[in-house]
């Protein structure tokens, strides 16, 4: 998972990870209070994504961290938005109104590259990892959160035992035993089966997985 893996992904297009609206569930637990009080977020690994901009229509000032060139190009071009450019170190620093994307190596970042962070949103980081890169990740996120951050973390796991991807299938265990005793709050929010969608699960012939969402506060 180098950056030249994600780096021809973009170039390849091969970015079925990639959704084409807002994710609901962020939608959900906004709607519904279970986070609250935000005035800042990080999004690691943030690719594209869509929902920069609805954390931004929040009020909220975004940060995301993303390795491809393109894919941070592509998410100013697609959205017609005009930014500047800094660099920093070995980032490329995109900036507009109300985002900030770093474009370079996640496990670079520092706490002093961010201010206090709100709110940490991961749907498709920790499973864009295969598992000897994931304790470092999981280290770096809670380097990165100061207290009182809230956390919102999708993942996937399979019914049988499955070491394909990305995304790879990441068990609630696993979950738990990055963050449990970290966190000050630590809840399962969701879990319900689905089809799989990547046209890399299907070929490795995975039909579906559990997919599961929790809520942490450090």
């Amino acid at each position: 998972m180098e950056r030249e893996f994600w780096e021809n992904a973009w170039d390849e297009n091969n970015i079925g990870f990639h959704m084409s609206e807002t994710n609901q569930f962020l939608k959900y637990t906004f709607d519904e209070g279970i986070v609250c009080d935000i005035k800042t977020a990080l999004i690691p690994l943030c690719g594209k994504s869509l929902d920069l901009l609805y954390l931004r229509e929040m009020g909220i000032e975004v940060f995301g961290v993303e390795i491809a060139t393109k894919a941070v190009e592509q998410f100013f071009e697609e959205n017609s938005l005009d930014f500047e450019i800094e660099e920093k170190g070995d980032y490329k620093i995109y900036k507009t109104s109300g985002i900030t994307i770093f474009c370079g190596d996640f496990f670079s970042l520092k706490r002093d590259d961010l201010p206090k962070i709100d709110f940490i949103y991961d749907r498709a980081s920790n499973v864009a990892l295969p598992p000897q890169m994931r304790e470092s990740y999981y280290d770096q996120i809670r380097n990165l959160s100061s207290d009182n951050t809230q956390m919102l973390l999708l993942t996937a796991h399979s019914e049988e035992e499955d070491q394909f991807g990305p995304p790879f299938s990441i068990s609630k265990e696993e979950i738990e035993m990055a963050y449990k005793e970290k966190a000050k709050e630590f809840k399962l929010l969701h879990e319900q089966k689905k089809k799989v969608t990547s046209k890399r699960l299907i070929k490795a012939g995975l039909k579906s997985r559990i997919m599961v969402a929790h809520y942490l506060k450090f």
